[in-house]
């Protein structure tokens, strides 16, 4: 089975010059967590298996100790060896020249290499800014981490979302992860929780938002913390897999049972009458299944403009019952205007022929914008967007 490949990005914020004391012990304190947080969870990551990539686009970010480059692979070297394999850690580095290394710290790519529990890959960072190169990277990776970070952890982030990549956005530590989590993690990750979907749990969920202290890695507290969020890097791009092709095949079956339906309907109107089926019959089956193509019309267009990420069995079949009853209430309508004027019941299979393909096409109309303006609640919407499309028509014919 091959390692999860794991991208993992991040920082904390640059201490202000302009802040008072207290300001500069509070940061000391939470750069201390940020520290014991990281080296936890490259130590974790490291116990897995996986193979972690990490980078800094600066070598002042060594410097600094505000990546989470060093700090990850510090605690991913504390984790033995297991049949004396070393734990696989890939390194992006910027195209520049290394500073000279004057303190015994790890701040630089020259210690980091003696790090002895390590097999470093080197990767040079593209041309473009460092967000932009290491987008190839992100599409590679099984599984994105975020930790704290500014511009360039936002930037990973979001490129990783729009590529439908499994994202893990620790939020203690706030930054771009946070501002990710809330905007648009946060849903699907209560959606796996609530189902408990490969026994992810709320549980697991809250590790993400939970405090953590300055000790080793070896604490209590940040080990029961990065356990279950080691659990979510390895269960998301099982669940992401499994559900791309849940929804790959359900968007082909959606598109053959669409097919079967509008052959089905050209049939039951060239030749319902030669296979014995009545008018009255032919005229609701041409509904219902109008209803069904105008059901799985609107779900491929949303699908098409990115309003609708998956197309889910559950929902769509919900959409098909009520745009099924919607369909029958307009036919009612359609049938009950027949009425009003005439005085008459309009019956359905004593009409001539052309009175029978008329109606068969104003049903099958009704069928197929019922399904079509489901759900409900974009219905007016749709309807206020036509009649002002129209309104715009006329003032300019006018």
């Amino acid at each position: 089975m091959a390692k999860l490949r794991v991208l993992v990005k991040g920082s904390i914020e640059k201490p202000e010059d302009s802040w008072s004391e207290q300001q500069k012990q509070d940061y000391a304190k939470r750069i201390a967590r940020y520290a014991a947080a990281c080296k936890t969870l490259g130590r974790l990551l490291a116990r897995k298996g996986m193979t972690i990539v990490v980078g800094v686009p600066q070598w002042e970010n060594l410097l600094e100790r505000r990546a989470v480059a060093a700090y990850v692979m510090e605690g991913a070297n504390e984790e033995p060896l297991k049949d004396g394999k070393k734990h696989k850690v890939v390194f992006y580095s910027p195209n520049e020249v290394e500073p000279v290394n004057t303190t015994p710290e790890l701040d630089s790519l020259a210690e980091l290499r003696k790090l002895e529990n390590l097999e470093i890959e080197d990767k040079f960072l593209g041309a473009a800014a460092y967000s932009a190169s290491m987008i190839p990277d992100v599409q590679i990776s099984d599984v994105i981490l975020l930790i704290g970070g500014g511009e360039g952890t936002a930037s990973i982030g979001f490129s990783a979302y729009s590529l439908n990549k499994p994202i893990v956005a620790l939020a203690s530590f706030g930054g771009a992860a946070k501002s990710i989590f809330d905007a648009l993690l946060f849903r699907d990750y209560q959606n796996y929780s609530r189902r408990q979907r490969d026994g992810i749990t709320d549980t697991d969920i809250r590790a993400l938002l939970a405090d953590w202290s300055d000790g080793k890695t070896d604490d209590p507290q940040n080990l029961d913390n990065a356990e279950k969020i080691v659990k979510l890097v390895a269960a998301l791009p099982r669940l992401y897999k499994r559900d791309n092709a849940a929804a790959s095949g359900f968007l082909r079956l959606t598109l053959a049972v669409m097919l079967l339906f509008l052959v089905t309907w050209v049939a039951l109107f060239l030749r319902s009458s030669d296979w014995g089926i009545t008018s009255d019959m032919s005229f609701f089956a041409l509904l219902f299944i109008s209803a069904a193509i105008g059901t799985g019309l609107r779900s491929l267009v949303a699908y098409q403009q990115y309003e609708l990420y998956e197309i889910d069995g559950m929902s769509f079949a919900i959409d098909l019952i009520i745009s099924l009853i919607l369909s029958l209430g307009l036919a009612f309508i359609y049938l009950l205007g027949g009425y009003s004027f005439t005085g008459e019941v309009v019956v359905i299979g004593d009409q001539e022929r052309k009175t029978v393909m008329t109606i068969a096409i104003t049903m099958s109309v009704l069928g197929l914008a019922a399904g079509y303006l489901v759900p409900l609640a974009q219905l007016r919407t749709r309807l206020e967007g036509f009649l002002k499309t129209q309104d715009e028509a006329q003032s300019l014919t006018s």
